[in-house]
């Protein structure tokens, strides 16, 4: 997301605007913006709900927090968040496997955050018990609590489901709106001459 300010310089401005507009024309103000906008996202990943099944938590907004950062030139100030999956979170899109068959979805908490490799005896299965209502399904299950071929559908042994791929919904409140950081930005440019 790229965030451009542009400044008018008039002849006649007032000392302390000429002053902003030195301070936004050479870059000195950029370092103030860089830190201010990385606070804000900071502040805003780690208000996100860990996820949305209630399993306990692999801390991946927590991660997202402290993997951003900014860098800055006398033009431009960039932030960046070096977590993998933001991006996918918000843009959204296909996710397919890459070094497998499947995707692995954690049907139960013990799974989440788990992949299916550190678990033993599991055992790929077919049956009524599709992920989400998608009938009939391939699952994870230990060999020892496999769900009995009557069961209707829910999770009952299954550690995970297994799908050929997966569409996910952009999600754009995984960053502040672009007014926000608009924002954040202007007030920390505004403050680095008070």
């Amino acid at each position: 997301m790229k965030l451009n300010t542009s400044v008018e310089v008039i002849e006649r401005a007032r000392p302390p605007v000429r002053e902003l507009t030195l301070a936004l024309k050479n870059g000195a103000a950029n370092p103030a913006i860089g830190r201010a906008v990385v606070a804000l996202l900071r502040k805003h990943f780690l208000a996100l709900p860990p996820n949305k099944r209630g399993f306990p938590t692999t801390h991946f907004w927590r991660r997202a927090a402290r993997a951003t950062t900014f860098d800055f030139a006398r033009d431009w100030v960039r932030v960046s968040v070096k977590q993998v999956g933001v991006r996918q979170r918000l843009l959204g899109g296909p996710i397919n496997p890459v070094r497998a068959n499947f995707l692995t979805i954690p049907a139960i908490a013990e799974a989440y955050g788990h992949r299916a490799r550190e678990f033993s005896g599991l055992e790929m299965l077919r049956g009524p018990f599709g992920m989400h209502g998608r009938q009939p399904g391939l699952a994870l299950a230990r060999q020892d609590e496999k769900p009995k071929s009557g069961d209707s559908g829910g999770p009952q042994g299954v550690y995970y489901w297994l799908v050929r791929g997966v569409l996910q919904a952009p999600d754009p409140s995984v960053l502040p709106t672009t007014n926000e950081i608009r924002q954040a930005a202007l007030q920390a440019a505004a403050a680095f001459y008070k």
